[in-house]
């Protein structure tokens, strides 16, 4: 629940938050795989996308069990493609590995490298807001959320260091790479390998997207019945919110098409993604303050989710007030403008949450 332990205003603020991150992350993803499949195939990148956000769309539409029976069938066709690629990186590569620490200069970009890695999709953060769809949701969805972050989170590191030892074996530098060298770089491990790279970047886009617009659909739909949003965004047909979907499919469709049309499809990547990744930190840092202030027993477990929540709220601060200074001024300014109208109209709508302590004493 997007404001089950925060203030009626605050919840309401955070889940208008969360709703545009949804929608600008969900976007990047298809954006992004438009992008890659586009210049692999020679293809239009708005008509991937196209063929993207309406594949997503339709997912969502046939409801949660059809959407994650794709969602397993092509997660686990990713982690093998993950592991494959991994295991003939380092064959080619002699068996060499790089040292990732051996070259590391503190520089200026720090701070905004550190946002969009972090930012690499894990998937934890549409979990909860599908939780009331989950049986057992109170025990199941916070040991998935957990389990997803460090698997998720290795596998992407190993995949990146793999990445990274192929590039220097071969003379590369790695943050050079662009879309050519990228997928050069994979077909140099197998050259059979390019189609099925290329698909599984074409299914993860769209599971993205379906992921994201499915935990858009839900928050709006739940903050329509705490009367944060118009009740008709509450109307459920066959179990699916579709009056929320029949709204945010053409701002999808508009995010990821429209957008392309007055920027390059890789920059109106990095934009999505970065706006997105500071919505997600402005997230975090408002349920790290929740956790902090509501935990009410001084025992030693009490006391020791305060202190977890006092580091996530450093890093996490640290993280965004840099990343807005170091970012391009215009997307700090779209950030800012997203959440003063969503404080502008929070404040407009009745409060109708109370505070709610927190015990973690057993």
């Amino acid at each position: 629940n997007y404001a089950k332990n925060l203030n009626g205003r605050l919840g309401a603020h955070t889940g208008w938050v969360y709703i545009s991150y949804a929608i600008l992350y969900g976007g990047a993803y298809v954006v992004g795989t438009a992008f890659v499949v586009g210049y692999a195939l020679g293809l239009s990148p708005v008509m991937v996308s196209l063929i993207i956000t309406a594949s997503a769309i339709s997912l969502v539409l046939l409801g949660v069990k059809p959407s994650s029976r794709y969602a397993i069938a092509t997660g686990a066709l990713e982690i093998g493609i993950i592991l494959y690629f991994v295991v003939g990186s380092f064959l080619h590569a002699h068996l060499t590995v790089y040292n990732p620490f051996s070259n590391i200069r503190l520089t200026r970009g720090i701070p905004l490298a550190i946002l969009l890695g972090a930012s690499i999709p894990t998937g934890y953060g549409v979990l909860a807001q599908v939780s009331g769809e989950v049986v057992e949701a109170e025990r199941t969805v916070g040991r998935a959320m957990l389990t997803v972050i460090v698997i998720s989170g290795l596998l992407a590191s190993i995949f990146v260091l793999a990445l990274t030892n192929l590039a220097y074996t071969m003379s590369l530098k790695a943050h050079t790479l662009g879309a050519e060298s990228m997928l050069s770089l994979v077909s140099n491990v197998n050259e059979a390998a390019r189609p099925i790279i290329i698909f599984s970047v074409l299914s993860d886009g769209v599971l993205g997207a379906m992921a994201y617009l499915m935990a858009a659909t839900r928050t709006i739909w739940r903050m329509s019945q705490d009367g944060y949003m118009p009740k008709w965004f509450g109307v459920l047909r066959k179990g699916e919110p579709t009056n929320t979907l029949a709204i945010l499919s053409p701002a999808y469709i508009f995010i990821t098409t429209v957008s392309m049309l007055f920027l390059p499809a890789f920059d109106d990547f990095v934009a999505l993604g970065v706006v997105a990744a500071l919505c997600s930190l402005y997230i975090h840092f408002v349920a790290n303050t929740s956790l902090y202030s509501h935990v009410r027993k001084p025992n030693s477990r009490g006391n020791a989710w305060r202190i977890i929540a006092l580091l996530a709220m450093c890093y996490t601060g640290f993280n965004f007030g840099f990343s807005l200074y170091e970012g391009k001024t215009v997307y700090a300014v779209v950030f800012l403008g997203l959440t003063l109208t969503g404080l502008v109209y929070t404040l407009l709508r009745p409060s109708k949450h109370h505070r709610v302590d927190l015990d973690y004493s057993s």
